[in-house]
């Protein structure tokens, strides 16, 4: 450090030796943690408080998987808000959100009455579109038809292996592989995961014995 006395912000765990280091020199420049030593500082922290209340930890695990299994319909708005929607799912939302909007307005200003065509100025929409919202007494909702896709014609095989509890991805593609599918292995993950959010929340996992187990649980 001496070497470099231009240094402005050092990086360091909670060791003294380094505090009194940066103090020799440059005793000027700011002291911060670097982000490796902050998480390892809170997961030592988390396997504390796991350590301290472990029988506790047990007891809940034990409690939740005694309860009957819920499938994503049957759950909270929490619960429900953790399933997470495409992103065509999300533009799909917001334009119907929008519609009903100015439908809305339509109807309040129409309700005041305003005009048609002065309607139509104001919200940015024809007036053949404001008559029809008005006559429909609601905002139109727009579905479109099932898209064909290479794998609509494996639909029913897939299904039919999805309910034989086969849930390998890579198994299931290399299965269609040899039923003239073209399609990569990415579809069949994707179809994977949207069957995956139909299932039971509480598939329970094993309840961590002691802190090593706890450290070394992956996530998700």
């Amino acid at each position: 450090m001496r070497q470099h006395p231009g240094i402005e912000v050092v990086s360091r765990d909670r060791a003294g030796a380094y505090t009194d280091g940066i103090h020799q020199s440059p005793p000027e420049a700011v002291q911060v943690s670097d982000r490796w030593h902050l998480l390892r500082d809170l997961g030592d922290a988390i396997c504390a408080v796991v350590d301290c209340h472990h029988s506790a930890i047990q007891r809940a695990a034990k409690q939740i998987g005694e309860q009957p299994p819920r499938s994503v319909a049957d759950a909270g708005p929490l619960e429900t808000a953790i399933v997470k929607m495409t992103t065509a799912q999300r533009r799909s939302r917001h334009a119907h959100a929008r519609r009903h909007e100015r439908y809305e307005e339509a109807a309040r200003l129409r309700a005041a009455g305003v005009s048609i065509s002065s309607i139509a100025t104001s919200i940015g929409a024809e007036r053949k579109t404001i008559r029809r919202w008005l006559r429909v007494g609601t905002a139109p909702v727009w579905t479109k038809p099932p898209r064909e896709t290479t794998l609509t014609p494996q639909e029913s095989y897939l299904d039919g292996r999805w309910a034989e509890s086969c849930r390998n991805a890579a198994l299931l593609w290399r299965e269609l592989m040899t039923r003239v599918f073209s399609g990569r292995p990415g579809v069949i993950r994707r179809w994977a995961g949207t069957h995956r959010k139909s299932e039971p929340l509480n598939c329970a996992k094993p309840t961590p014995r002691s802190r090593e187990d706890f450290a070394w649980t992956p996530c998700g």
